[in-house]
């Protein structure tokens, strides 16, 4: 897989301690959005979306921001950063061809410059623009004691089973289903490992808390997210964001 680095703001940061990391990921091209760019570059307002969660890394305790970028994008997110005034210290990266692989990226990114193994890594979708202190906070909480966290809410729908797309196979217990969302941290060690093992088949996975359940066997602990926290997927996503802004 081709990783191609763009180091920006490092200054005197020392990866051999712990640290809080963000990583936003910001390598898809949002298809279903529609338009000539990638949806998380497109302005909501006067910032482009990925801004709005960029903004709460940069407001966090988080001590180091890695963002992970569509190639050909590197001197355009470097360029509206400085523009938003974020100062944070930071790296960007380019991703890979699906979500894990961009995740891999950063990690990879990180693992070269010898972070410190026990430091703890929050991974944010850079299309969901309502993250928060209070939500980045628990998730340091709880990853510093279990070792892995993520976002979830109660699933409010009733959810089945179909194997060929046009009959119910069976339904799911609604009170045992949860939908995920972002932000996932986990114990740096840990995460990194489960990549190793899994990094030929990265697409099979559709974002580290699979990843991390499949290869260690371990229960995160659950981060109560709220609906809010919603993902800009469609158009109609948007107009309900800018609605509540």
């Amino acid at each position: 897989m081709k990783m191609v680095l763009f180091f920006a703001k490092m200054g005197t940061m020392n990866f051999l301690n712990p640290l809080k990391v963000g990583v936003l990921l910001l390598g898809g091209h949002g298809s279903r959005f529609g338009g000539d760019l990638p949806k998380q570059y497109v302005l909501f307002g006067e910032r482009p979306l990925f801004a709005y969660a960029a903004e709460a890394l940069e407001k966090s305790a988080i001590d180091f921001i890695v963002y992970v970028v569509p190639e050909g994008y590197v001197a355009q997110t470097e360029s509206l950063l400085e523009r938003c005034g974020f100062r944070k210290q930071h790296a960007i990266v380019v991703g890979g061809n699906c979500r894990e692989e961009s995740a891999f990226s950063a990690l990879r990114y990180l693992a070269e410059n010898n972070l410190n193994p026990e430091s703890l890594i929050l991974l944010q979708d850079g299309d969901r623009p309502n993250l928060s202190l209070s939500l980045i906070e628990e998730h340091f909480q709880m990853a510093e004691k279990y070792g892995a966290a993520v976002t979830a809410i109660p699933a409010s729908d009733s959810i089945a089973i179909s194997e060929d797309g046009s009959r119910i196979k069976r339904y799911l217990p609604r009170k045992t289903v949860y939908q995920l969302q972002t932000p996932q941290t986990f114990r740096f060690s840990s995460l990194f490992e489960c990549f190793l093992r899994s990094q030929n088949h990265l697409k099979d996975y559709t974002d580290e808390g699979s990843l991390y359940v499949s290869v260690t066997g371990k229960a995160p602990k659950i981060v109560l997210g709220d609906k809010t926290n919603l993902k800009i997927t469609e158009r109609a996503d948007a107009a309900l964001f800018m609605e509540k802004k």
